[in-house]
């Protein structure tokens, strides 16, 4: 067993006793961080922060908040964090990255959705996976200025579609974005193919 922030040790194999305790404390904040890593399978610090931290002021006190938030997740086994890390625009340390750990399978499986569960991704599906995640923050974000939203978001598999034909189309990702009455259905591709 390990110690994290919490009030309890936490079991190396996470047994229904501690996903019960687990759920008792999870703010709605946890619970859509959860959703939304199980939604994309990896997401990274950045993007987290993007996503559920913006209401705070900028600097200290949001990587404060966010760091907590995280540490307490990992420490209760919600999240994972991946050993590779990524590394931003012209390398550097990059941002950790996040998958559901076994209390977060749980919980995701609770809440009645379709629980994903990666193995270990390698580096070019990791950079693939985190700009499916980077597509859903982007939209998000821009909804948030310009009066739409993100009603709904599929990364593959669950955004391939029959093509009538016997087959599945393939894309990258399904967005349903929303606007008053409008509604604007995207199948997404997103494209790392690296310049010569």
């Amino acid at each position: 067993m390990t110690a994290g922030p919490v009030d309890r040790p936490v079991p190396a194999r996470v047994r229904p006793a501690h996903v019960d305790w687990v759920a008792s404390r999870l703010s709605a904040r946890d619970r859509d961080i959860v959703e939304i890593v199980n939604r994309l399978r990896v997401v990274s610090s950045t993007q987290l922060s993007r996503l559920f931290f913006a209401d705070l002021r900028a600097g200290r006190s949001r990587t404060t908040a966010r760091t907590r938030a995280l540490r307490r997740l990992v420490a209760w086994r919600v999240l994972c964090p991946l050993e590779r890390r990524t590394g931003g625009h012209g390398g550097g340390s990059g941002a950790q990255c996040y998958a559901l750990d076994s209390t977060g399978q749980r919980q995701a499986e609770d809440a009645g959705g379709r629980v994903r569960r990666p193995g270990a991704p390698g580096q070019r599906t990791l950079r693939h996976i985190l700009g499916v995640s980077e597509l859903y923050v982007s939209l998000v974000e821009l909804g948030r200025t310009a009066g739409f939203t993100v009603a709904a978001f599929e990364a593959e598999p669950g955004c391939w579609w029959p093509n009538g034909l016997g087959g599945r189309l393939k894309p990258d990702a399904y967005a349903l974005l929303a606007c008053g009455t409008v509604r604007d259905h995207w199948w997404l591709e997103h494209d790392q193919a690296e310049p010569h």
